[in-house]
């Protein structure tokens, strides 16, 4: 009876959400986390390259906290959505009240897909030529 009241007390918190109550060490894992995250999603680098040995060791040796870097499914499920959430709405912030053309492509195999997302202003820099830009977003789902 007592281990189903103490079930029932806990609750989910958000990233942002739990921050309020955690010591300044805590603050700084999720910040470290968050970075980390952020640095692979912009480079294009597979967050399951977090749990490859040599990285693993890299981060445990070289990098001043790097072994507070969480593995692949924590960084997938806890912090990816947070950072994707915020370059959304970087995003949206950067190209508001502007006209832009936007291009998606999915490519498929047989255990997931990825949809890339292409933003192309359609007003003319300084050069007067209509550049585009990757707007970052790859999106994964198993299928």
């Amino acid at each position: 009876m007592r281990l189903k009241r103490k079930a029932e007390n806990k609750c989910q918190k958000t990233i942002t959400g739990s921050l309020k109550n955690k010591t300044p060490a805590e603050k700084e894992c999720v910040e470290i986390c968050t970075a980390w995250v952020k640095t692979l999603a912009g480079a294009n680098i597979p967050l399951s390259k977090t749990d490859h040995p040599l990285v693993r060791e890299f981060l445990d040796r070289r990098v001043r906290n790097g072994g507070v870097i969480s593995a692949r499914t924590q960084l997938t499920d806890t912090f990816l959505p947070e950072v994707y959430l915020k370059e959304k709405e970087n995003l949206k912030l950067k190209r508001k009240d502007k006209k832009i053309a936007v291009s998606f492509v999915e490519c498929c195999d047989e255990a997931r897909s990825v949809l890339n997302v292409l933003f192309a202003p359609l007003q003319p820099d300084f050069s007067r030529q209509v550049n585009s830009f990757f707007g970052g977003y790859s999106v994964f789902r198993c299928c």
